[in-house]
């Protein structure tokens, strides 16, 4: 692989990512670049970043996976508070 290919593949990769538990006792599954999570209300979670983003400008995706009863979708957005070079609110 050349430098600029080797380049290009981590500008690319995500920076941060996260497997929890949302539920009953909240917990890291797995997780890249993550400290912690906190469990704000019900719904809404803080995902605390280990090495801070660049800037603010950042984007999110996120999934659900459902349980025996049926699938459940997930749309991951900011909680409506600011979020930081360290921190996302979801």
């Amino acid at each position: 692989m050349t430098s600029i290919a080797r380049d290009s593949a981590r500008s690319s990769s995500a920076r941060v990512w996260l497997n929890m538990n949302g539920s009953g006792t909240v917990a890291i599954s797995d997780s890249f670049n993550v400290t912690s999570i906190t469990d704000e209300t019900t719904g809404h979670f803080d995902c605390n970043i280990n090495s801070a983003m660049s800037n603010i400008n950042y984007a999110t995706a996120g999934s659900n996976i459902g349980d025996t009863i049926g699938l459940y979708a997930c749309a991951i957005e900011s909680s409506g508070t600011a979020n930081t070079v360290s921190k996302y609110e979801f």
